[in-house]
Parts: structure tokens; sequence; C-alpha cells
């Protein structure tokens, strides 16, 4: 991925965003999108790559978790924050619910109250 924002960047990109929020099942079965919030080690170990691999900002999206039960978005902010990722954008929903149900704003509030980077909410 670190390779893959470096280029990006070297054909004009003004900034990379990873997307760890998609719950789709033929990404999620390769191990890709919201399966990766699966491994927090594996998360640290992506961000800081493509972080220190470019000069420009480097954002995040992610889910509240993969499942009901299953719920890390406070640390994967924690993660993010410490990454020197500049900002992240949580869909308030998990994996299992795809674009189902309510939006969780307590559980995006909760993030917010952890760490000091942007916060945007997406409820769609």
């Amino acid at each position: 991925m670190a390779s893959a924002a470096q280029f990006n960047v070297q054909h004009g990109a003004d900034i990379i965003d990873i997307n760890m929020g998609c719950p789709a099942k033929k990404v999620f079965n390769i191990s890709a999108g919201t399966a990766l919030l699966k491994n927090e080690l594996l998360v640290s170990e992506i961000l800081s790559a493509v972080v220190q691999a470019v000069s420009v900002p480097v954002t995040l999206k992610i889910r509240t978790g993969w499942d009901r039960n299953n719920k890390n978005a406070v640390k994967i902010a924690q993660i993010a924050e410490k990454s020197a990722i500049q900002a992240l954008t949580i869909h308030g929903r998990t994996r299992a619910c795809a674009y189902s149900g309510d939006a969780e704003y307590e559980r995006i509030k909760a993030v917010k109250q952890q760490v000091y980077i942007p916060i945007i909410a997406n409820d769609i």
C-alpha cells in the first residue's frame, strides 16, 4: 500500500485516503476493507508504512467494527492517531450491518472523545 500511495502522489494525488470500511463480501473475503479491522497490528503496520511513504496527508475510513460483538472503532482510531493519520471517517455501522439499520452515533461520539484527530461521521 505504501508503494501504491507513492505512485499516486507521483501522479498528482494531494491526499491518500485508505478505505478499511468496505463491507463488500468480495473485498472482505480477500482480507481487505473491513476484514482488516480484525487485525489491529496489521492496521498499525499499514497506516505507519503509508504515512511514512508519502508527503501528503493520509486519511482513513473505517466502520464501528465487523459485527455487533466486535466493535473496535475506538482502538482503531487510537492506532490511526498514533500513526499520524490526519482525519478519520467512521461509517456508523458494522460490516455485518452493511448499509442497513441506524447509525451508531454514540459509538462515533465515544471515538471522538478518545482522539484528537478530526472525525467525520458517515451515516449513509
